[in-house]
């Protein structure tokens, strides 16, 4: 049995059982595992508590005898108890004796956590008559694994203990929406963001001791890349988004949280990184120095992770007379979870391999040209906005398979055939629902934010009672734009949503990112806009000169015209 020093100062420890069921979920290349954060059963704990208890304890209890019926109407003294679990490292160990570089909570990848009082922690305590008593701060050990708390009334053997963290009340606890940590691996934020628990107090007199089970959730968030311009950034902070409620004011008796919040309902955490050590993600392995954690409700919850990330190196703003300016980057890494059974008390382990999409170099088109605007010229590509190289089509003579194509009729019948027609394109302005996502992606070389999703033509004939192939003849005003024979005025949707979609909305809708394009060998607007082209030209105006596309920026989606001689992507993919 460990000797354990003498003390009156006593406070709460999370214990921990291991939980092999949750060693492993994959989900869209996210791993839980799960394990308890603290010690739940009388008889585990006091197995635990026995085996590292002093004789000196043991003494210490026998002494205090007493009628345990006998409540007595003064000042008692209730000290809470954890022990440290034996998994525990020697490092870890070494750490927790130094309050100066403790947390709250600690915590060892696929396993359990051990909890500490923090300075300013109180208890409530539920008096004789049903009433809630609130304690004075506590009297903390200098390993933070005893607190003392003392508080007036009477109280008897197996009253209730609540610990209900910074911001609760006897019966209401607070899970915070905006959650803030100060270094990776570091949890001392716990109790501020709706850390938990409750204990039933054993003992007589005016001396009592509590363990606490606690009933709040965690997640432990540990990210990995190989993706160089990811660990050139700094991740500023992780949003976690539900389907429910996961946050807000619950109520709290009986020892458990009430299912929904009753009051200030959030379905949004946002976990900041705050302090001077930078977050960065720079571990192509899974490593808990690098983690992040939140408190969140129990539930079985469907959730999106969103990894905010800053970059002020590689994202270029444009070129000019050999100077480059760079602008300031943020940024998404967009993962997916589904049907999470989050338990009280448990902490859950979140992997995730962060990647980025690349957008291929050489995609850039004249209107219906048998070949890519830089065929056989590409190492001269311009990759930052005004960017110029000489080389670029000039006309059907010099540059005839990079030229534009000139039908007898007016659809395209080379690389654009398969295009969106102008019609499809309107309904998918008119019906599409676009949001922009904030989402990171590479570009010849430099990184970009920020993408459209839109409706698919499937999606929107299923909720407009017709077919993708049935909307090339009319337009949902329906206008045949095949036909137009003179100016428009563009078609436009600028109502964007800024809301992420769930998993399993994704199917239903297609996206585009604003990869900007060419103009006489310039480039310009990369990762601010971008015109794709429609299988569709221009009818008796405009010449030859004029075909009809679709644009994209974050402000708005809108169908337009523009000449064909710009070198501009195409999307195939949309019914």
């Amino acid at each position: 049995m460990t000797k354990r020093r003498k003390t009156t100062l006593v406070t709460k420890t999370l214990g921990k059982t291991k939980d092999p069921s949750h060693r492993s979920n994959v989900i869209m290349n996210m791993m839980m595992r799960t394990s308890n954060i603290f010690l739940k059963t009388a008889f585990l704990f006091t197995t635990v508590a026995l085996a590292s208890c002093s004789s000196d304890d043991i003494a210490q209890s026998e002494k205090q005898g007493g009628d345990s019926s006998n409540a007595v109407a003064n000042t008692a003294t209730f000290t809470g108890e954890d022990m440290v679990p034996a998994h525990t490292s020697e490092d870890v160990k070494a750490q927790l004796q130094a309050p100066a570089t403790r947390t709250s909570i600690t915590h060892t990848f696929g396993e359990g956590a051990t909890a500490f009082w923090s300075a300013g922690d109180k208890v409530w305590i539920q008096d004789n008559n049903g009433d809630w008593q609130h304690s004075e701060t506590g009297e903390l050990s200098t390993d933070l694994t005893r607190g003392t708390f003392s508080a007036s009334g009477s109280f008897s053997d197996g009253c209730t203990v609540h610990y209900t963290g910074d911001n609760g009340t006897s019966n209401t606890v607070t899970i915070a929406a905006e959650q803030t940590q100060s270094a990776a691996n570091d949890f001392s934020h716990a109790g501020k963001s709706g850390d938990c628990g409750v204990g039933t107090a054993s003992g007589s007199g005016n001396s009592f001791k509590f363990t606490l089970t606690h009933k709040a959730s965690y997640l432990c968030f540990l990210p990995r890349t190989s993706e160089y311009f990811i660990r050139r950034s700094k991740l500023t902070k992780i949003e976690v988004i539900a389907k429910d409620d996961i946050a807000g004011v619950y109520k709290f008796t009986n020892g458990e949280l009430s299912e929904a919040p009753i009051s200030n309902g959030s379905k949004t955490i946002t976990l900041t990184m705050s302090g001077s050590e930078d977050f960065v993600v720079d571990n192509n392995k899974t490593n808990i120095d690098k983690s992040a954690y939140i408190v969140i409700a129990p539930g079985k919850h469907t959730l999106i992770v969103r990894y905010w990330f800053k970059n002020t190196t590689d994202s270029p703003e444009k070129i000019e007379n050999g100077v480059i300016t760079y602008k300031d980057l943020e940024g998404t890494v967009t993962k997916y979870i589904e049907n999470l059974d989050c338990q009280p008390g448990k902490i859950y382990d979140i992997t995730a391999n962060l990647t980025l999409e690349d957008f291929g170099k050489n995609e850039y088109y004249m209107w219906d040209a048998k070949a890519a605007y830089w065929h056989a010229y590409s190492a001269g590509q311009p990759t930052i906005n005004g960017g110029f190289y000489a080389n670029y089509p000039k006309g059907p003579t010099q540059s005839p398979v990079r030229w534009y194509n000139t039908p007898n009729n007016h659809w395209a019948e080379q690389t654009a055939k398969d295009c969106a027609n102008v019609n499809q394109m309107a309904w998918l302005v008119k019906k599409g629902a676009p949001h922009w996502d904030n989402e990171l992606w590479t570009l010849m070389g430099h990184l970009y934010a920020g993408r459209m999703w839109i409706k698919r033509l499937g999606t929107i004939g299923n909720e407009n009672g017709t077919t993708p192939d049935a909307m090339q003849y009319k337009a949902p005003d329906n206008v045949d734009y095949r036909f137009v024979t003179g100016y428009h005025d563009e078609l436009v949707n600028r109502n964007i949503s800024h809301d992420p979609l769930f998993k399993d909305e994704l199917s239903g809708y297609f996206y585009l990112a604003p990869l900007g394009g060419y103009y006489e060998g310039k480039a310009s607007n990369i990762g601010e806009g971008c015109n794709y082209w429609s299988k569709t030209r221009t009818l008796n105006f405009g010449g030859n000169d004029i075909a009809w596309g679709f644009g994209v920026n974050k402000t708005r989606i809108s169908v337009n015209y523009n000449e064909r001689k710009y070198g501009l992507r195409m999307f195939k993919d949309f019914k």
